[in-house]
C-alpha cells in the first residue's frame, strides 16, 4: 500500500530557521519545533510523496541513509500533535509501535537524526501581555498598566486624564493629582 502523507497548513504560520522550523497553530493556539529531520518530514509531506520516496529525499538531503522507520517515526509525532491532515490513514501502519520499538528497527538512537518535535501552548493574549509599571520609562504606543499611559513629554508610565480636573486615581496614581488645564496629571 502506497502512503502519502499530508501535513496541516491551513492555519499554521512557518517559520523556518537554520536547523529547524517553528510552527503556530492558529486554531489549537500551539507552537512546535521540529528538528531538522522532523521539518523535512513535515516539508515533504504534501500529499505527492510516498514514505519511501520521502525517505530517499531525507537520505539525499541529510547526506545520510535515512530508514522509512525514521519517517513513520516522525509521522506519528505528526500525527500526536495534530499536524497530519490525512493521518487515519497512518494509524494502522503504527498503531501499536512504541517510539522505542521503531528506534530499534531504525536504529538511529545513536546518529543524532532522531525527528524531534516539541510542542508548547501557547498563552492567551491577555496572559501573554504584560505591561509597563507607572514612571518607567516608555514610548508612546506602549502597553501601560491599567489607569496609566505613556506621557509622550516625559516618556514615562503616568496618570490618564479624563477630563481637566479629574484624574484616574486607582493604584497608579496618586489621590493627590488632578489634571491641568492642558489634560496633564498635575499636583
Amino acid at each position: 500500500m502506497s502512503h502519502h502523507p499530508i501535513c496541516r497548513k491551513a492555519n499554521i504560520v512557518v517559520r523556518e530557521l537554520e536547523n529547524e522550523v517553528l510552527l503556530y497553530d492558529l486554531t489549537l493556539h500551539k507552537a512546535y519545533c521540529l528538528n531538522q529531520p522532523a521539518a523535512l518530514v513535515y516539508q515533504f509531506c504534501d500529499g505527492t510523496n510516498s514514505v519511501a520516496e520521502i525517505s530517499d529525499l531525507m537520505s539525499k538531503r541529510l547526506k545520510i541513509l535515512v530508514s522509512e522507520d525514521l519517517v513513520w517515526l516522525a509521522l506519528k509525532d505528526l500525527e500526536r500533535q495534530n499536524l497530519l491532515e490525512n493521518e487515519e490513514a497512518f494509524t494502522p501502519q503504527v498503531a501499536g509501535l512504541s517510539r522505542r520499538t521503531l528506534l530499534k528497527k531504525a536504529r538511529l538512537a545513536s546518529i543524532g537524526i532522531l525527528p524531534i518535535i516539541v510542542s508548547i501552548v501557547a498563552p492567551v493574549a491577555v496572559a501573554a501581555a504584560t505591561c509597563i509599571p507607572f514612571s518607567a520609562p516608555c514610548v508612546p504606543g506602549d502597553n501601560c498598566c491599567p489607569n496609566s499611559i505613556c506621557e509622550p513629554v516625559r516618556n514615562v508610565c503616568g496618570c490618564q486624564c479624563v477630563t481637566p480636573g479629574d484624574c484616574l486615581t486607582q493604584t497608579v496614581c496618586p489621590s493627590t493629582v488632578n489634571c491641568n488645564s492642558n489634560g496633564v496629571c498635575a499636583p
